[in-house]
């Protein structure tokens, strides 16, 4: 499903509400993926290539419109995948 929000947006200073907001969107998307929780320093520290920091916002929605969209299935995460079988699956394609 693909949601567009229109709203008010300001921009989260608070790193644990940052943290946790990220944490949550983890928790949604890829349950169990990780081996542990986002730590507040990862997202503190963390730099892009680019050298940008981790950024959080957060909109108050005044509208909201959705559609639906079938997606990669190779691509998605389903239930009981883990990031290190992913790191196993590109490193054997390496070598």
């Amino acid at each position: 499903m693909s949601v567009m929000v229109f709203g008010k947006v300001h921009k989260v200073i608070d790193l644990q509400e940052a943290t946790g907001a990220l944490q949550a969107m983890l928790d949604k998307y890829v349950p169990g993926y990780f081996s542990s929780a986002l730590a507040q320093g990862h997202v503190e520290k963390y730099r892009s290539g680019m050298g940008s920091p981790v950024c959080v916002y957060c909109i108050q929605p005044e509208r909201v419109t959705a559609k639906e969209d079938k997606g990669v299935k190779d691509m998605m995460y389903y239930a009981g995948r883990r990031q290190e079988d992913d790191i196993r699956k590109a490193r054997a394609k390496e070598g």
